[in-house]
């Protein structure tokens, strides 16, 4: 339901119908004439002879074939581009995702915080009511108190605002996320070697497909542009 992957959807379903479009032989081409006669003959007995043609294209360079293969390349580069968009609404709900529950138990432990600091600041409190501490303990204490609540009114905002941003990568499904993101934050899969994170790429990154795949597109386009240099001949009845 993410309206950013409705654009790659789009594209890919045109490229696919392209291959079979240009894959046919160019359309014939219905042509209409009148010439005007210039004096009486037995082919022009009075005023002129009006003449109705069709002129087909008899494409002998296979042009068809090669404005296919071209076109398949392009489909081909088109389905990657929905895989690197759904690839990266993923990336995008799963960063947000985490971020969230990182915000939400920030604020959980500052809601925590906050209330042993009023908890202490009500005892420094009731000790200098009794005299036994001096009177900017309070201050100090009040202090405490006002800064652990800002610290925890920035928190709530900072979730507030990664919420949010969840809700605008997951797109129209997000109204059914309910309740706090359930993830255990300390549960992290071990990182490969940089060796085979590099050598993963080619096959993992579909970017680096999708360029492959526009590189064969536009070798393929070289090819038809090779073969439109005499096409075919035409016939006209």
């Amino acid at each position: 339901q993410n309206p950013n992957l409705a654009p790659a959807r789009s594209l890919a379903r045109a490229a696919e119908a392209d291959v079979g479009a240009v894959s046919r032989w160019t359309n014939p081409q219905l042509g209409v004439s009148y010439m005007r006669s210039f004096g009486y003959t037995t082919f022009d007995p009075e005023i002129g002879v009006p003449q109705v043609g069709v002129t087909q294209l008899i494409e002998t360079a296979g042009l068809p074939g090669r404005r296919r293969r071209a076109a398949a390349a392009e489909r081909d580069a088109a389905r990657l581009e929905v895989r690197r968009a759904a690839r990266s609404v993923a990336l995008s709900v799963t960063t947000s995702f985490v971020r969230l529950a990182v915000a939400r138990q920030r604020v959980a432990i500052l809601r925590e915080a906050t209330q042993r600091t009023q908890d202490l600041a009500a005892l420094v409190t009731a000790r200098v009511a009794a005299g036994t501490a001096p009177g900017y303990e309070r201050t100090r204490a009040a202090l405490a108190v006002r800064a652990s609540q800002a610290a925890l009114a920035d928190a709530d905002a900072d979730a507030d605002e990664a919420r949010v941003a969840l809700d605008l990568a997951v797109g129209p499904a997000a109204v059914g996320l309910r309740g706090e993101p359930r993830v255990d934050l300390a549960d992290a899969p071990p990182l490969p070697s940089l060796e085979a994170a590099l050598a993963s790429l080619p096959g993992t990154r579909v970017a680096l497909l999708v360029t492959q795949a526009r590189a064969q597109a536009a070798q393929a386009r070289v090819d038809v542009a090779r073969g439109e240099v005499f096409p075919g001949f035409q016939l006209y009845g």
